[in-house]
């Protein structure tokens, strides 16, 4: 659900939670154009018992990657491929990278099968499992939970309203969302009236990938940081003022990025100036294949600052409902998504693959509102000890931001 908001949001405990625990975490492929529905213990599988029952795989992923989600499970699911059973099938829900991981904990859903947005709600997740459990949900391992993709996390704008801005002369970033976003003249100080105020969105950073990577971005912003963001950065009035006039222009915001984009995209320019999300969903919007009348081209901003890259990792739940014949089935699902014949759809629909062998090609050029050759600048990893986190949590509430539940989604 989207809320209208004219005030301030306030950052709940949990987003603050989440950036106390904040921590960054490739398989190899299989020849999938020519397998056969027996031709997979060959992947290194470890058979302690066979059978023929079949397997479903119950699979939880980021929205935002749907449309290439539901082109390759179906692919699999045809294909009658085995492990070390019957054949599997996987059944895959879309949803939030957060609400996802607040289900699991609740118990609400058991995926045998996780693959949310960023890496960083792996670690998220098991630091909170472990409170309950006393053991990992997830396997920590280098290679044990590899991206499926990839794509940067970018400001997408109405081409003429970016141009009004200055794109693509000169880089853009969260300092101009903060300078426009408090202007009372709104697109008048830029020369379009007619476009009336700034507005801005991005999806709750309690329940989204994209909504928490934002605020993140914010912070490192206001005191021209890349990485090792400190307590007292956060703490200072700089960085409560510019992240305060940052989300003063917001006025929608969601809890999934992928349902995010799909009304910003079909309520145009009077809903949304501009949004946070995946270059995925930028390239997917020009297509012109879900949105046939864009009123505007979109355009992604990588922001000059530094911009965070999306790498939806594959994780296999290390939980008592995963049996090891779900292992060994998510082993060779896994592998399939992986191969070169899915990292290629995966391009089609707007993501960077995973796979190196894959390069980076159409359609993600100028002509869907993307530039393969950005972001120039990347922002890395956030740390913060639980000490820093209460003293976050205490200043945050104070600025007042973030306080509304989205609740589910329509």
């Amino acid at each position: 659900m989207f809320r209208d908001r004219k005030q301030t949001l306030r950052v709940s405990s949990l987003l603050w939670y989440l950036l106390a625990v904040l921590l960054l975490s490739s398989a190899c492929g299989l020849p999938w154009e020519n397998a056969q529905t027996s031709a997979t213990q060959a992947n290194g599988l470890n058979c302690t018992q066979r059978s023929s029952t079949p397997v479903t795989l119950s699979m939880y992923y980021g929205s935002e990657k749907e449309n290439w989600m539901r082109d390759v499970i179906a692919d699999f699911n045809q294909r009658g491929l085995k492990a070390c059973d019957g054949p599997i099938s996987v059944q895959a829900v879309p949803i939030g990278s957060g609400a996802s991981m607040q289900q699991i904990l609740a118990g609400s859903i058991k995926p045998d099968v996780w693959s949310p947005a960023g890496s960083i709600w792996l670690n998220l997740l098991n630091d909170q499992w472990r409170k309950q459990h006393s053991s990992d949900i997830i396997d920590g391992g280098a290679n044990a939970t590899p991206p499926l993709v990839n794509s940067p996390v970018v400001i997408a704008m109405w081409k003429p309203q970016a141009e009004a801005l200055g794109w693509p002369q000169r880089p853009i970033g969260w300092s101009d969302i903060a300078k426009i976003s408090t202007d009372p003249r709104g697109w008048a100080s830029y020369g379009h009236p007619e476009w009336g105020d700034f507005k801005f969105g991005h999806t709750h950073p309690d329940y989204s990938n994209s909504g928490l990577d934002a605020v993140i971005a914010e912070n490192y912003a206001a005191v021209n940081k890349r990485g090792a963001l400190s307590e007292t950065d956060i703490e200072q009035a700089w960085t409560k003022d510019f992240v305060a006039n940052v989300e003063s222009s917001v006025i929608h915001y969601g809890d999934s990025t992928g349902f995010f984009a799909d009304k910003m995209f079909k309520g145009g320019p009077n809903y949304l100036s501009a949004a946070v999300m995946y270059e995925s969903l930028v390239v997917e919007a020009n297509q012109g294949q879900i949105y046939g009348h864009l009123p505007y081209p979109v355009v992604a901003i990588y922001p000059k600052e530094g911009t965070f890259y999306s790498d939806h990792p594959f994780a296999v739940l290390q939980a008592n409902w995963v049996s090891p014949a779900k292992k060994e089935a998510a082993q060779v699902l896994r592998d399939f998504l992986l191969d070169k014949a899915q990292q290629q759809k995966a391009l089609s629909y707007g993501f960077r693959p995973a796979k190196l062998e894959v390069p980076v090609a159409a359609p993600l050029d100028s002509q869907h509102g993307v530039d393969p050759k950005q972001p120039q600048s990347v922002a890395g990893p956030l740390g913060l000890d639980r000490e820093r986190h209460q003293r976050l949590l205490e200043s945050a509430e104070a600025q007042g931001r973030c306080d509304a539940d989205p609740g589910p989604l329509r």
